[in-house]
């Protein structure tokens, strides 16, 4: 899917999608790393789903803090990336 989509769908500005693809990247590098050593050097970790924003459609309707926000993106996150 294509960065504007995403923004569009999501209803954030660009600097806000860096954040949340920082947030997952270090993240991602982070628990990986601890069972796949070599990853943590690796920067290929661009390919983030959708799905793992997926939190973002509700922030309004929940009235989601930033902290609570970040650890649900990560959640949701990590839920689809093991499930893959």
């Amino acid at each position: 899917m294509k960065v504007n989509q995403i923004k569009k769908i999501m209803d954030i500005k660009d600097s806000d999608r860096m954040y949340f693809y920082n947030l997952l990247r270090n993240n991602l590098k982070k628990s990986l790393g601890l069972y796949i050593p070599s990853f943590s050097d690796n920067e290929n970790t661009e390919n983030i789903s959708l799905y793992s924003l997926y939190p973002l459609l509700f922030r309004k309707e929940f009235n989601l803090t930033c902290e609570k926000l970040d650890e649900l993106i990560l959640f949701s996150h990590n839920l689809f990336f093991f499930i893959m």
